[in-house]
């Protein structure tokens, strides 16, 4: 599914969705390390789970203050309760 968010939240999701994809890939890389609970590793845990959150954070928040799809000017119009 292709998603297209309004303005900068574009932008910024991919960024951070982005990121977080490469910190998950350094992660498995540095697996042992992480369960020495070595802080370098720690913080890129924390860092890849924290840009997850962000991306999903402004994902919901685009598409909550979105106000969904517009009507076509050609589309006829259904009568509503005033007009009947």
């Amino acid at each position: 599914a292709i998603v297209r968010l309004p303005g900068r939240a574009q932008r910024t999701w991919l960024l951070w969705l982005i990121g977080g994809m490469i910190a998950g890939q350094l992660v498995v890389t540095w697996w042992q390390g992480l369960v020495q609970l070595q802080p370098g590793p720690a913080l890129l845990m924390i860092f890849r789970n924290v840009a997850l959150l962000v991306a999903l954070g402004v994902l919901i928040r685009a598409l909550v203050s979105s106000q969904g799809p517009r009507p076509l000017a050609s589309s006829p119009r259904l009568p509503t309760a005033e007009r009947m």
